[in-house]
């Protein structure tokens, strides 16, 4: 027992000296605890501050930073650069094997990825997204008999577009009509599906631990977050393949119900693949449309500005329709989406990635073969190098003051690449749809109870941003 003790005390030593004096990237700056144990970024990530913290660490040690054994976490566009190749996705994803089986935006195999893309595809396609556009509208109907309807002087729009965006895309990825919104669905159980995300991100730093942790059941398939992802794909299933949506195509190519030939899904991954469809097409949404509100609020003349264009498109207001069509080709409004985006990107922490056995040179640094490598969209978006004033909300440099973008390619709120988020246009197709409604029929001002410091700290990047309480008060425009 105790020889066995100095050999574990022995090695230990030996792999701290190997990765402090040692390594091939001991000449990176960083943390001297992050350069032994990725405990250092499990523990931001466990608070959900990992994208704060990333950005602390860049202002003090450069655009490169040593953030874990082998992990290199960079700060500069030139890391985007589709030129260097580097897309094969980091270990961290490892963790979807902890809740299932892999979905499309944890899928490390290149090969099946690209696979499962060109099935996600065909649910959103330009003639699909047309299909879609009466449903979107129900939907935001709903949310404004919400807001309309509602008794209280103030209304938690987190909360209340957590539901608009749950109910569209149970209608329009399974079929199923949630009616959160009307008061039909379970609040307590939706809440309980985003607890499993809590987990992913440190257990993901800490993957030695991921064998351990599976065997509770929490992680082990029996978590809120699978069974609601196995109920909608079990509703989705009983209908059969003739109701055409997004998931109907994923069904397509599912081992149960496709040919040999045409199989991509095996065991559960289409379970997997429904979670994925699931959060992708909520939170991120509900999370944009709620910080689009709070930065408005804040801002009463860019809330005008954002107004008077909608009036100036519909000067029948609140009696003309507004149509999809024609708030894609609204200036301003689309303004207030990129920057609500660039300020508060829905996945802050960004991608996690592997550079090619050769190595790269990112702006003239060498970052060696099986390097694991990070981007920040948190970090990137808010940097002076790229964006002029980047800590501040300003619609116009989408707009009237270009100067203000020195370079638009550190603009990756959707991600880039091969992992570009495969339903972007759909989510701004809501988001704008949802604001533009919104804002023609209300005023939007923080509500009395609103809490900076309490929404601050309880903003947390959990493999997507939450954030926290948002109490708004909406003031009818209509007299």
């Amino acid at each position: 027992m105790i020889d066995d003790g100095i050999f574990l005390l022995t090695l230990t030593v030996l792999v701290i000296i190997q990765r402090l004096f040692f390594h091939p990237l001991r000449c990176f700056p960083g943390e001297k605890l992050a350069a032994v144990s990725l405990i250092h970024e499990a523990w931001y990530n466990t608070i959900g501050k990992l994208p704060l913290h990333a950005q602390e660490l860049y202002k003090k040690y450069g655009d490169f930073v040593r953030t874990g054994p082998n992990q290199v976490s960079v700060n500069n566009v030139d890391a985007l650069n589709p030129k260097h190749g580097i897309y094969e996705r980091g270990p961290m994803y490892e963790i979807a094997t902890l809740f299932g089986a892999a979905g499309l935006s944890t899928m490390r195999d290149r090969a099946r990825h690209k696979i499962w893309r060109k099935i996600w595809d065909k649910g959103f396609t330009s003639a699909a997204l047309e299909d879609y556009i009466p449903r979107v509208q129900y939907h935001v109907d709903r949310l404004m008999d919400v807001i309309q309807n509602s008794k209280e002087k103030e209304i938690r729009i987190d909360l209340r577009t957590d539901e608009f965006a749950h109910d569209v895309i149970s209608d329009l990825g399974f079929g199923v009509e949630k009616g959160l919104q009307e008061g039909h669905g379970n609040r307590e159980y939706f809440e309980s599906i985003k607890l499993p995300l809590a987990l992913v991100q440190p257990i993901g730093s800490l993957r030695m631990l991921g064998e351990f942790f599976s065997v509770f059941p929490l992680l082990k398939g029996n978590n809120p977050l699978n069974s609601a992802g196995e109920a909608l794909f079990e509703a989705r299933r009983s209908m059969g393949l003739s109701r055409k949506d997004i998931f109907s195509h994923l069904m397509s190519a599912d081992y149960r119900t496709a040919p040999p030939h045409l199989v991509a899904f095996h065991g559960n991954e289409l379970s997997s693949n429904a979670q994925v469809l699931l959060l992708a097409g909520t939170i991120t949404i509900s999370t944009t449309i709620s910080m689009a509100l709070y930065e408005l609020s804040r801002n009463k003349d860019l809330q005008t500005r954002l107004y008077q264009e909608l009036l100036e498109t519909f000067p029948n207001s609140p009696y003309d329709e507004i149509t999809v069509n024609v708030v894609k080709r609204l200036p301003y409004l689309n303004a207030v989406i990129n920057e609500t985006l660039r300020l508060h990107p829905p996945t802050p922490n960004g991608t996690q990635y592997i550079v090619p056995d050769d190595g790269r040179t990112i702006d003239g640094s060498w970052l060696p073969g099986g390097t694991v490598m990070r981007t920040c969209p948190f970090a990137i978006q808010r940097d002076e190098r790229y964006f002029s004033q980047a800590e501040a909300f300003f619609p116009e440099r989408w707009t009237t003051r270009p100067e203000l973008i020195k370079d638009r390619n550190a603009f990756i709120p959707f991600a880039t690449g091969p992992y570009v988020c495969v339903g972007k246009n759909l989510a701004l197709q809501e988001i704008r749809l949802a604001l533009a409604n919104i804002i023609r029929v209300y005023r939007v001002s923080l509500g009395p109870s609103f809490n900076n410091k309490v929404f601050w700290d309880e903003w947390k990047d959990r493999f997507v941003l939450r954030i926290g309480p948002s109490p708004l008060v909406f003031t009818s425009r209509i007299d």
